[in-house]
């Protein structure tokens, strides 16, 4: 038999860079990747609350549509009528009238008497046949301290032979414990 002759020659060894790069590059992509799958989870966090919030605001209209037609629904035909009523009764309105009643100055006469509660006012047209008759008017009606004031509200000068035409005009306050 004849002798075989194997020469074992070493493997020149995997180089010590060879191994470190590819360590470092395999550090690289998973750090990358984390990176990449943490921003991702943030964004879907960010998108989830963004869509509880827009939820939210729906669900949040939706309610208050819901509830203005049951209270448009639910409110009787006579309501209107109902609050102006009460809020006319809320005013004083003995004092204007019974001011108007009391005071009387030669050549002032009340043409119309227009009580407004949706206003809270009342407008008085007067005619007149000099100025200083409706100043004089004004300052009888002003007398004493009443909790409201007549105004002139306007003035139309007697031309020749007529008479001149003006609108008073007082705002009430609302009595107290009315509401």
């Amino acid at each position: 038999m004849t002798p075989l002759s194997i020469d074992f020659a070493r493997r020149p060894p995997v180089r010590l860079w060879l191994w470190a790069s590819l360590l470092a590059a395999l550090l690289v992509a998973i750090s990358h990747s984390g990176c990449t799958a943490w921003q991702l989870q943030q964004e879907l966090r960010a998108a989830r609350q963004q869509e509880a919030e827009a939820r939210t605001r729906y669900d949040t209209l939706i309610q208050a549509r819901r509830n203005s037609e049951l209270a448009a629904q639910s409110r009787p035909p006579y309501e209107r009528d109902a609050l102006l009523l009460a809020r006319t009764a809320s005013f004083d309105w003995n004092g204007p009238f019974a001011a108007l009643e009391s005071t009387r100055i030669e050549g002032i006469r009340v043409l119309a008497i227009d009580a407004s509660a949706t206003e809270s006012s009342v407008h008085v047209d007067l005619e007149f046949a000099e100025a200083q008759q409706l100043l004089r008017y004004l300052d009888a009606i002003n007398a004493g301290e009443p909790p409201w004031r007549w105004m002139l509200a306007r003035a139309q000068a007697p031309a020749a032979g007529a008479l001149g035409q003006a609108s008073i005009e007082v705002k009430l306050p609302e009595r107290s414990g009315s509401r």
